[in-house]
């Protein structure tokens, strides 16, 4: 009886698994949406264009130089790096999440689907072009996947940790788990 309400709190209405699929799908929609509205910079810089039209053609008393007036036509700089440690970062969520919940999948998918497009966007339509990016990234970033891989080894023994709890069974630490998670990080080190 006991595993049975445990298992409910697990897998049942406002268990874990609802509640992770709950705050995936916001996580889908939210930031995004975010990242394209709450840029606060662009709409200053909005703003500013307008007072600088203004001044111009005598609306306002402001004055501004020219390297004033072109500071606010200049769009932002466009930061890969961050939008490629924001992918690192959602896939070392779903690979702890995979083992527990296989279709954490698919909304990895959804996520990098929809950054990619609203990233595309920002990076032609709002920022410039104008910072070089070089290989010394790809190379850090493939090294980071490699945390991804712990994610997956510590999402596994979770998931062996949550039977075990479930089923009132002895708690035990898997020693494929523990090596594997000594190799990836002894991998990752060197």
């Amino acid at each position: 009886v006991a595993a049975a309400v445990i298992l409910m709190d697990f897998y049942g209405r406002s268990g874990l698994i609802y509640t992770m699929s709950a705050v995936l799908i916001v996580y889908v929609v939210l930031p995004p949406i975010a990242y394209l509205s709450c840029d606060v910079i662009l709409y200053y810089k909005w703003y500013m264009r307008r007072r600088v039209r203004g001044s111009v053609r005598g609306e306002n008393s402001s004055v501004y130089t020219l390297e004033q007036a072109k500071q606010y036509w200049l769009k932002s700089d466009f930061l890969m790096s961050f939008c490629y440690s924001r992918v690192i970062r959602n896939c070392a969520i779903v690979m702890f999440l995979v083992p527990i919940m296989p279709t954490a999948i698919f909304f990895f998918v959804m996520m990098t689907f929809i950054f990619y497009w609203v990233n595309k966007y920002i990076l032609v339509k709002r920022s410039n072009k104008m910072i070089g990016y070089s290989t010394k990234l790809c190379i850090v970033l493939i090294d980071e996947l490699e945390i991804c891989l712990a994610m997956f080894v510590l999402g596994c023994a979770t998931r062996d940790f949550s039977y075990d709890y479930i089923h009132l069974e002895e708690i035990r630490i898997s020693p494929l788990h523990a090596s594997m998670m000594v190799f990836i990080l002894l991998a990752w080190y060197f």
